[in-house]
């Protein structure tokens, strides 16, 4: 296996490393050191994590993933190589930092530039909500003069960084720094939880709707099955109605209403009565015609 497939694979590794690392147990703000290699990241994070300064330390592999306890609050921080090669690597581990926390070497005279290279990487490959700090290292070997302070705030307040100036090895400066990243922490975890909670709102929001159209579906099915319902019996005793009638017409029987019954019988007697006057008119008119016996 080549160089670069190997470096392939220590990338795709790192990815899917960082990212159970992001959704384990700690489930906090990640925070990442970014810098040149030798600019003091490890040797800051160590005096951080232990309190004193640690002369053997050598240069990060890679990516190292550590925490420090600090006034209930726990940090996670990222330690990331500062050589090249590791570039790949540290791209995959800074998609998800919440805070990118950027180390230069006051000794270094490139100082300036570094500033810029390394805020143009984290702009890159961080996401777009990152917030950016800078720690300037080193300071018990060689101060920063007044000059070089101006032009390094010029460049902070440019890209809206906090500075804080350190030495892992006095000590200088490393309380203020652990204030800073605490600061920033509760920060971003705050704004977080407001974030979960409103999502948690629309959720609620979101189901409370879906109950209200839920419910008024079914109610509307209520209706329309009852009005369905109250159709098909009418349809049944319609039906049934057509079905008597048809069973009567066939039978022979009169459909006669008590109303046509009564008229019938009514019209039977007045000709019955009829009949009757007809029959002592002519009776009376024959008796009147006939001649009388004369007496003897």
């Amino acid at each position: 296996m080549n160089f670069k497939k190997f470096m392939a694979l220590i990338c795709a590794f790192s990815f899917v490393f960082s990212n159970l690392i992001n959704v384990s147990a700690y489930n906090m703000a990640k925070t990442i050191f970014l810098g040149d290699s030798g600019a003091g990241k490890t040797s800051v994070f160590e005096r951080l994590r232990l309190r004193e300064f640690n002369n053997d330390i050598s240069s990060t592999i890679g990516v190292d993933f550590e925490y420090i306890e600090c006034n209930n609050n726990r940090i996670c921080f990222w330690d990331t190589g500062g050589k090249g090669f590791y570039r790949s690597i540290v791209r995959s581990y800074c998609m998800s930092a919440d805070i990118a926390v950027i180390f230069v070497d006051s000794t270094n005279s490139n100082i300036i530039e570094n500033i810029d290279m390394w805020v143009k990487f984290a702009i890159n490959h961080c996401s777009s909500a990152v917030t950016l700090y800078l720690v300037v290292t080193k300071i018990d070997i060689k101060s920063v003069d007044d000059n070089l302070a101006v032009r390094i705030r010029d460049k902070a307040a440019e890209h809206h960084m906090e500075i804080r100036l350190t030495s892992a090895k006095t000590g200088d400066g490393i309380q203020e720094l652990i204030k800073l990243l605490v600061n920033a922490v509760t920060k971003v975890e705050k704004a977080r939880a407001v974030k979960d909670a409103a999502r948690v709102e629309e959720a609620k929001a979101a189901e409370a709707e879906r109950e209200v159209i839920r419910k008024a579906r079914v109610e509307r099915a209520r209706v329309e099955a009852e009005r369905e319902a109250a159709l098909t019996a009418e349809i049944e005793r319609t039906r049934v109605e057509e079905a008597k009638a048809m069973a009567t017409t066939k039978t022979g029987t009169p459909l006669l209403t008590p109303l046509l019954a009564a008229g019938i019988v009514t019209g039977i007697t007045i000709v019955v009565g009829l009949t009757a006057t007809l029959v002592h008119l002519a009776k009376s008119r024959f008796s009147a015609n006939r001649p009388q016996p004369q007496p003897a």
